[in-house]
């Protein structure tokens, strides 16, 4: 799901919004990638951080080509969004629900860190308009940072047909190809210190270390004893769409290893 807001909305967001909440915002994050990465577990358990505002199905980066939105419209959207995440519905993508009752998510009356979770749409509007990643880059200058959740491309794949109800086929896998071409070209363009990837299988077998790393890739700080609890519902035996979808080996040939 992305959400659609005319020009007017996005006006009346910006003027509902106190722009005292948004003072103390000195980092945008974007996710990019793939639909069904993970992107979601990690997005849900950064936003239950104090400091940390993360929208979930925003897409900002539509908003921005389609209304050319400003600095303050873009924090006041995702802020709007992310208090949302207070709602026990939230955080429910596909067929998991992330919410964390112990955490602050949709909470964070102050953040430093905001940022929008949708990795596979963001990238999809990046394909055609790849300006916008510049646009937030000469925002935010080095605290404009990027998460990249790399998982299994066979899962992808399989994932794709799966939720869009089709058999795999070869849109499936150049929908695969051109979105990890686009993270790569992000990344090449990008300093080390701003661009994070993170394998799924590593935060699923060790969520606390991963999301430590990541907090500390934002010079944010927290405890173990608090990561554990944001993360104790992460389950360990999640299982990719490839168990259930044969996908042919004409296509699987063309997946990376």
């Amino acid at each position: 799901m992305t959400i659609n807001f005319s020009k007017s909305e996005i006006e009346s967001i910006t003027n509902r919004i106190d722009p005292n909440h948004l003072s103390k915002i000195s980092k945008f994050v974007l996710f990019v990638g793939h639909a069904h990465s993970g992107h979601s577990i990690i997005g849900a358990t950064l936003d239950a951080h104090p400091e940390i505002a993360i929208a979930n199905e925003v897409n900002i980066a539509k908003l921005i080509r389609d209304h050319r939105c400003t600095k303050q419209q873009i924090e006041s959207i995702l802020y709007s969004e992310s208090l949302k995440n207070a709602k026990q519905e939230s955080w429910h993508n596909s067929e998991y629900q992330y919410n964390i009752s112990k955490g602050f998510q949709g909470k964070t009356q102050l953040p430093e860190v905001i940022g929008d979770k949708k990795a596979g749409g963001t990238t999809r509007i990046l394909l055609n308009d790849y300006w916008i990643l510049e646009y937030l880059q000469s925002i935010y200058k080095q605290n404009f940072k990027v998460i990249f959740v790399r998982r299994n491309p066979i899962d992808i794949v399989a994932a794709y047909a799966y939720y869009m109800k089709q058999a795999p086929s070869q849109f499936h896998v150049d929908r695969y190809n051109e979105n990890l071409a686009i993270v790569k070209r992000i990344k090449k363009s990008m300093d080390k210190s701003s661009f994070i990837e993170v394998k799924q299988e590593d935060f699923i077998n060790n969520p606390t270390l991963v999301s430590q790393n990541l907090i500390n890739f934002f010079h944010l700080s927290t405890n173990n004893e608090l990561l554990e609890q944001w993360t104790q519902n992460v389950r360990s035996d999640l299982k990719g769409k490839s168990h259930q979808i044969d996908i042919p080996d004409s296509l699987l040939r063309q997946l990376p290893s």
